[in-house]
This record gives structure tokens, sequence and C-alpha cells, in this order.
């Protein structure tokens, strides 16, 4: 099931650029951020980081789609006459002060609906597989998939039972349950899990099984002898008197 949601947030264009213009949004209670991207103009924004929060979905995260409304800065007279325009973002990337832990700027990349974007999504394995009584071990190779699909198909994340997989089975690509619309930029038969003997077990039973033949082969080549001279020290038939 894809989960629909879509983020709403407000922001504000800021024309002035720089450590000191940055300095005076954050002094404000704001954040100074960029859109870009599907040949549009690069803009200035100025947004509120609680309002941030407020619009990402806590699944998808960054995988949020979130209606942009873009306003004029009520401080620039030359833009107060501007309408306000809406656009469809994801969150491209931020960045946190080292020690707060506070966001300091945001990056959004403009979206099309029709058109497809690369994304990655958690891969979560859910379940204990049969092959762990065995003394198998799960080996999960990929925690999250690259994706394409539509902005607002992306999933939350891929959730997999794995309690059917025995000693040595694989969950590749091609087993997985997608979406309409999304698709893994891996092949079919990529391994994303799997349920293996540890080495060393593996190593044991190896060599556990070599040593019981040669163990009948060395048995086999001590009793060939001893026959051979039981043979030998028989009396022959019709032997002197």
């Amino acid at each position: 099931m894809i989960d629909m949601h879509v983020g709403k947030l407000t922001v504000t264009r800021r024309t002035g650029r720089g450590t000191g213009v940055a300095r005076k949004l954050r002094q404000r209670g704001l954040v100074p951020a960029v859109v870009y991207g599907a040949g549009g103009e690069s803009v200035a924004l100025a947004l509120s980081p609680a309002e941030l929060h407020a619009a990402i979905d806590p699944e998808k995260r960054e995988n949020t789609l979130i209606e942009l409304t873009i306003e004029a800065s009520a401080e620039d007279g030359a833009e107060a006459g501007r309408a306000s325009e809406q656009q469809q973002v994801l969150l491209k990337d931020f960045q946190v002060h080292q020690l707060s832990r506070a966001i300091t700027h945001v990056d959004f990349i403009r979206v099309r609906l029709d058109k497809p974007v690369r994304v990655r999504v958690p891969l979560v394995l859910e379940g204990r597989p049969e092959g762990l009584i065995l003394g198998g071990v799960l080996n999960q190779v990929f925690r999250a998939l690259e994706v394409e699909c539509p902005p607002d198909k992306i999933p939350a994340r891929f959730v997999v039972d794995i309690t059917p997989l025995k000693l040595n089975d694989l969950l590749s690509v091609g087993q997985l349950a997608l979406p309409a619309g999304v698709r893994v930029c891996l092949p079919a038969e990529q391994t994303l899990a799997s349920v293996m003997l540890p080495r060393r077990a593996a190593e044991t039973e190896t060599a556990a099984t070599e040593g019981a033949a040669e163990g009948a082969a060395e048995g086999a080549a001590a009793a060939a002898p001893a026959a051979g001279a039981a043979a030998s020290s028989a009396p022959a038939k019709g032997g002197g008197k």
C-alpha cells in the first residue's frame, strides 16, 4: 500500500544571500533554503524549521512529497505585490549544526508528478526464518533499495516476511511484491538476503564428511593386508604329510 501523504509548507522568498543574511534569518528563528531543478531558476528561500518538521512524514522522511507555497517577503517592497506560487518538491539535502543539531540550511528539488524520480527506500525484514533452527545465519545484503517511481508513489518502506526462508534459501529482487509504478534499480536476480550456515559450521561439516570418508578408506586398506596375511598362513590343500 502506498502512502499518499503530501506535506504542506509555506516559505518566503529572500533576495539577499551570504553569511550575513543567513545569520540575520537565524536570529529571527528562520532557516535559509533554496529550491532548484526541473528546468527552473534557483530561488533563495527562508522557512521555519518547526513548520518544516511538521510537513515531513515521520515514516517517509526525506522522501515526503511536499507542496511548497512560496510567498513574497513582507520586508521587500518590490516583491510585496508578487503572487504566491506552489511547487511540488522533495527534500534534497539539509545541514545541521555540529553541536546543537539544529537545521542550518535546506535544499529542495522540484519534481513533476508525471516524471519518475530516483530515491532510496528502506528494506525491512520481518519474522524468524525457518533455516535459523538448523543453525543458519541471516545475512541482509541491502538495508535500503534505490527505486524509480513517480514522486507521489514513493513507498515508505518495503516490508518482507522472511519466515518461510529455509537453510540455503535466498531472497532476491524478483521476489518482491512491488506497488504499481515502482521499479527497483537492481537486477531481478540480485540477492537481498540469505540464510546460510556460518563459514565455520560449513567447514566443520565438510571436514567431518571428508574425515568419515578417509576413515572408511583407511579401514578398508587395513583390512585388505590382514585378509591377505590370513590367506597366506593357511595350509595349502593337498600339502606334504
